[in-house]
Formats: structure tokens, C-alpha cells, sequence
């Protein structure tokens, strides 16, 4: 689940009033969504976060619910999808078609062979093989990522507060570290996402503001202090958005009130 606020370009452009509105969504394989503005247009949005953000944004909702146990299996699930976004980078850059990575991203989909050709791809290119992120233990603590990983994963334990966001933590710095480190995926790994026609009048592209902060923003260093305070800071703006979610749903219902049910029994 995510919100986005957004103001439709046919209300801008028909000098009608472009009030901010806002949509609940669910993102389920393509990102694209059907919505209607309060005066009625109908188009499609197109969500130009690459997935491995919008799966970081849903661990820091978990989190902010205090669900820390899913919080932290959707951190690495987050963590995950950036190695396999970063790996497609580097081999498109080296001039690999889309079939051949598409190919490849299936054969090596468990975590250890994505890591290893991600390791592989970094060598190639001259990036050179970065520290074994499984085996790093989470800032400040004894644990390592992959015990606490593996634990919620596949021994169903729970967590507390404090090592869900040293998890969260964790996964954030990494995806920085590694962006930061490769000047060649840096350029192509926010474009990992498929081909949309985008010259129908109906769609436009939005990217909404996440805590990860990917796309065109970059990855500020933040204190774990920080951190924290930014998932909250993301929570509060959440609820904002879901209010003025439900006064978009009430203003479209006055403009369009139930017609009343027929008084004659259906033949």
C-alpha cells in the first residue's frame, strides 16, 4: 500500500481549479494505476520509483505500525531487489541485451547467486568486489543481517523496536554505500523498469517522495537518530495524506450522490 498526491494536468490545463488529490494504491506487479480526479478526469499514473524503493517505503510503514518483524523482512527483500537492479545495470552497461539479463535474473534467483553475479559484474567493470554484506553484522549490535534475516524468515521470530530499525538502518546504508560506489549503475539503475507508452493523453509519470529518497535525489548520510525521526516524519505525512484521502472521497460523493433505488419491484 502506498499514497501519492498528484494534481490532473486536464484540470490544469482546462483552467479548471487543480486541487491536490490523492490515491490509495496498491502496487501489484505493474506500476500502473487507473484514477480519477475530483472533477472527474480520468487517466493512469505511472510510478517511476523503481521497485526496490517502493519495497524499502512499505518496510518503513511496517515499521511506523510498530509491525517490526514484517518491517525487517521487507528491508531485505528491499535490499535484494537493489543487488539484482544493480547486477542488470552493470551487465547493461557492458552492452548485454534486456532477453540476456531477463534470462539470467531468473536462473539466479535465489539471494546467494544474485549476490554472486552481482559480485562477478562489479569485477568486470573495474568497480571491484565490495565486503560480504550477508556476513556484516547491524550497526551497533552483535547480530549479524543474515541471522536476523534468516530468523523472521524461516524461524518466524519476532523482533523488537530496536533491532527491526538496526535492520532498516542496515539495508539503507548498504544501497547508499553501493550506489555510491559505482559511478556506471549509479547512471542506469533508477531506469530499471519496463517501457511504458507514455505518448497516450491518459498517462503521465509520478514519483512520490519516499524515505529511501532514490529517485533524482539521491541518498543524504543520516545519523540513526535521523533515521528514525525521517520513517516518522514519512508515517505522519502518510496519515495526512490518507485524511485527505477520505475528504477526496467525500467531495466526489457530493458531486455524485447515490441515485436513489427504485421503488418498483424488480420483474
Amino acid at each position: 500500500m502506498f499514497y501519492v498526491a498528484f494534481q490532473c494536468a486536464d484540470c490544469k490545463s482546462s483552467g479548471l481549479d487543480a486541487t491536490l488529490n490523492t490515491y490509495v494504491g496498491q502496487y501489484e506487479g505493474e506500476p500502473i494505476f487507473d484514477v480519477t480526479c475530483v472533477n472527474g478526469h480520468k487517466y493512469q499514473l505511472v510510478l517511476q520509483n523503481p521497485k526496490f524503493e517502493i519495497l524499502f517505503e512499505s518496510a518503513c510503514y511496517s515499521f511506523a505500525d510498530k509491525y517490526y518483524r514484517e518491517a525487517a523482512l521487507t528491508a531485505a527483500a528491499s535490499l535484494e531487489d537493489y543487488i539484482r537492479t544493480h547486477t542488470n545495470s552493470l551487465l547493461r552497461v557492458s552492452g548485454v541485451s534486456a532477453s540476456k539479463i531477463e534470462e539470467m535474473s531468473r536462473r539466479y534467483s535465489l539471494s546467494e547467486r544474485q549476490y554472486g553475479a552481482f559480485q562477478c559484474a562489479r569485477l568486470a567493470l573495474g568497480d571491484g568486489i565490495v565486503e560480504d554484506i550477508y556476513q556484516q553484522n547491524l550497526p551497533g549490535r552483535k547480530e549479524k543481517y543474515i541471522e536476523v534475516r534468516n530468523k523472521c524468515a524461516h524461524a518466524g521470530a519476532f523482533i523488537g523496536e530496536e533491532l527491526a530499525l538496526a535492520v532498516l538502518y542496515f539495508v539503507y546504508n548498504k544501497i547508499r554505500q553501493l550506489t555510491l560506489s559505482s559511478a556506471e549503475a549509479g547512471k542506469y539503475i533508477h531506469a530499471d523498469t519496463p517501457g511504458y507508452d507514455l505518448s497516450q493523453k491518459n498517462r503521465q509519470w509520478i514519483t512520490f517522495d519516499t524515505v529511501l529518497g532514490f529517485s533524482g535525489r539521491g541518498h543524504p548520510s543520516l545519523m540513526l537518530d535521523e533515521f528514525r525521526n525521517k520513517i516518522l516524519h514519512s508515517h505522519e505525512f502518510r496519515n495526512q495524506i490518507h485524511a485527505a484521502v477520505k475528504q477526496t472521497a467525500a467531495a466526489q460523493a457530493v458531486q455524485s450522490p447515490p441515485q436513489p433505488e427504485s421503488s418498483h419491484p424488480a420483474e
